[in-house]
């Protein structure tokens, strides 16, 4: 059950990364900074779902 908090908990806060960051890429424009978050909100959710469905796959 711990594992599966951990990767929704991991894809919920990389969407929310992701979306504060595309929202701040349109309102003050593109930057390095923005791109970055971006790449790294989108790792995080990468990571998260693996994790999710390994753990959901493993759950007795």
């Amino acid at each position: 059950m711990f594992w599966i908090v951990v990767g929704a908990a991991l894809v919920v806060s990389g969407l929310a990364i992701t979306a504060g960051a595309v929202r701040g890429a349109r309102r003050d424009g593109s930057t390095g900074a923005h791109g970055l978050a971006i790449g790294v909100g989108a790792g995080i959710v990468l990571w998260g779902g693996i994790v999710l469905a390994v753990a959901l796959a493993l759950r007795n």
